[in-house]
């Protein structure tokens, strides 16, 4: 079984790329942190549509809900279109239902790796709206299938 360090990028099985997501369901656990102990999780899971050239994929995507992990927070709420970039209202208990059916683009970046230059990995960033320069798909936000 494969361990991660929490300073170290995590690789995905995606491909490095711009994606249109729909959000199909939504899992709340909690999972062992060797830092935080248990902490709540909210697993995503999402249909990716890459933007390159159409291809469908399901990708599961886990954000931990700590504070280190905020940021990830805000910025899945922004990309699905339940808030605005540098709105500083709270995010709503509510939302984590109101996320299923949800769409918006995420971007999964390649990052050299730091101890071994040699090797990169892929890392999703959640998008506030579609990647310049790509064809016109559905709006965040939207609760609707783009596929």
């Amino acid at each position: 079984m494969q361990k991660y360090d929490f300073d170290k990028p995590i690789p995905v099985g995606l491909s490095a790329g711009n994606y249109a997501f729909v959000v199909s369901k939504l899992e709340r656990k909690t999972q062992d942190d060797k830092i935080h102990g248990k902490v709540a999780v909210a697993s995503v899971h999402l249909i990716l549509k890459s933007l390159e050239d159409g291809s469908q994929q399901t990708h599961v995507e886990d954000i931990k809900l700590i504070g280190t992990q905020q940021w990830k927070i805000v910025r899945f709420f922004t990309a699905c279109g339940l808030r605005k970039h540098a709105d500083k209202t709270p995010i709503m208990p509510q939302w984590w239902v109101d996320v299923v059916n949800k769409t918006g683009f995420l971007a999964v970046k390649e990052t050299p790796s730091k101890n071994d230059p040699s090797k990169s990995f892929l890392n999703v960033e959640w998008l506030d709206e579609e990647p310049k320069g790509e064809p016109e798909t559905t709006a965040p936000g939207e609760a609707a299938d783009p596929m």
